[in-house]
């Protein structure tokens, strides 16, 4: 297993066309009410370093730092009964600097916090591909950068139902070839999220044994495809040891008390790594 994260860099070259596709008091969809965590335990509570999170790094309005406007304004992201337009998929001009990415992908807090979950992950798997996010030297900071720069993924964290909407999208997500690299970044942030503290805890049993099943088989579906994309060959077993390093993360006892042996070995050799 490789131990530096090589990544794909398709922003440089990025044709938005091709992606597919509450804070506290915001919208949370009624399908998602069955989460365990209360509204009490939303950021910082729940998420603080001190509480073990590796993942999250609080939102920075980038505009000055890098001199850009907002591409977009409330009624371009979304339509008068509350639907996101994701309006950036209409932008087909290649090379962008960070920059116009940023541009591209700013939207308002209040666009943020009336997104549903669901439409917010579409938002930041959209925006994996580009090197907003990208550019890292470990899961955990690639996790950070994500939230630290899309307010999307920010927001996103911020409540109760992120899991289980990440595991909805993770099901309909593998690794594929290194020409169609589009989507891979965007299941390795679904990898770190899930394979979070915050993630584990937010999942029952069940949803717990799921997420381990499909992140064994995308670790096949790596080697399988001779990929040099990943972090650590695994998004999911690299940000676990790496928090469970740092912090504490529940996907250890886990492991060692669930998965057959090949993950457990998996576990324990990225363990060296942190």
């Amino acid at each position: 297993m490789k131990k530096r994260i090589i990544i794909s860099l398709m922003a440089i070259a990025f044709t938005v066309t091709v992606l597919s596709g509450c804070r506290k008091h915001g919208h949370i969809a009624a399908d998602s009410a069955a989460a365990d965590v209360t509204e009490a335990e939303t950021l910082p509570d729940r998420m603080s370093p001190e509480n073990g999170t590796v993942i999250y790094s609080a939102y920075s309005d980038y505009r000055d730092l890098y001199n850009f406007e907002p591409l977009f304004n409330d009624s371009d992201w979304m339509d008068k009964d509350g639907r996101l337009l994701y309006p950036y998929r209409n932008i087909t001009s290649k090379g962008f600097k960070i920059g116009d990415i940023f541009a591209m992908f700013y939207m308002s807090e209040e666009v943020a916090s009336k997104a549903t979950s669901e439409d917010l992950l579409t938002v930041v798997t959209d925006a994996a591909p580009t090197s907003m996010i990208v550019m890292a030297n470990s899961p955990c900071e690639m996790a950070q950068m994500c939230s630290n720069k899309l307010l999307a993924a920010n927001e996103l964290l911020h409540r109760p139902d992120m899991a289980r909407v990440v595991l909805k999208d993770y099901r309909t997500r593998e690794y594929t070839e290194p020409e169609k690299i589009t989507s891979n970044n965007a299941i390795q942030i679904e990898e770190m999220w899930l394979g979070s503290n915050l993630g584990y805890t937010e999942l029952d049993d069940d949803e717990r044994a799921e997420v381990l099943e499909l992140a064994a088989g995308n670790m096949s579906k790596i080697q399988e495809l001779g990929l040099e994309t990943t972090i650590n060959d695994n998004c999911f077993l690299g940000l676990a040891a790496q928090e469970y390093k740092q912090n504490g993360n529940g996907w250890y006892d886990y492991i060692m008390d669930n998965a057959d042996q090949t993950i457990k070995d998996a576990f324990n050799e990225c363990l060296k790594w942190y």
